[in-house]
């Protein structure tokens, strides 16, 4: 099976015209640089923020070439953002939202980015999504690569699902500190609570 990693400069090429986002480049083949973002940046820069489980996934090759994969996610709920927009459809009590980014698997050759995990079915997670790509109303990418990426796991040791990142693939340029970010290693309704209560801050 052949493999291809995006190596400098095609990373932040590639990241750079599907949105928005401030990517600095990749230094490695193991890592991906990228600006650091707080709890308020996290917020402040996602169109969209979700609590979701993922349902569906697909890769294939995009017009230009490159491997992508459509993700498909259940929303069980929005914390911020419309629920009725690009390409976040409602059906009865059940939405649903649908987002593609680059890295995936198609006919033996895989597409890896350091710091952009793939999600695959039955994955828990809360996302902090960006707007959508102008060019593509379906493209669009966690704020800050994994930054953006909270998943909902349960260690064996743990008697409940408990909220945390997998942001090793990334190197942060300007770290905030631990004050400045979301809460970790906690139950969901308490992470959430925190999510709702910096929404709630930044529309004052």
């Amino acid at each position: 099976m052949n493999t291809h990693l995006l190596t400098r400069p095609r990373l932040p090429l590639a990241v750079a015209t599907l949105i928005t986002l401030l990517v600095i480049g990749a230094d490695t083949l193991n890592a991906t640089t990228v600006l650091g973002f707080d709890a308020d940046g996290l917020v402040s820069h996602a169109d969209r923020i979700v609590h979701a489980t993922c349902d569906r996934r697909e890769s294939y090759r995009d017009d230009r070439g490159l491997i992508v994969t459509r993700y498909v996610f259940t929303v069980h709920e929005s914390l911020k953002g419309d629920a009725l927009k690009d390409g976040a459809l409602n059906d009865g009590a059940t939405s649903t939202i649908e987002f593609v980014q680059p890295g995936g698997e198609y006919r033996g050759v895989r597409l890896v980015i350091p710091g952009l995990s793939e999600h695959t079915v039955g994955d828990e997670m809360i996302l902090f999504l960006s707007a959508a790509s102008r060019h593509d109303a379906r493209r669009r990418l966690p704020i800050g690569l994994d930054q953006g990426v909270y998943r909902v796991t349960t260690r064996e040791d743990e008697t409940e699902p408990k909220v945390r990142r997998r942001v090793g693939d990334l190197r942060i340029v300007n770290p905030s500190s631990a004050l400045d970010s979301f809460p970790e290693d906690v139950g969901v309704a308490t992470f959430k609570a925190a999510v709702r209560a910096k929404v709630a801050e930044q529309k004052k």
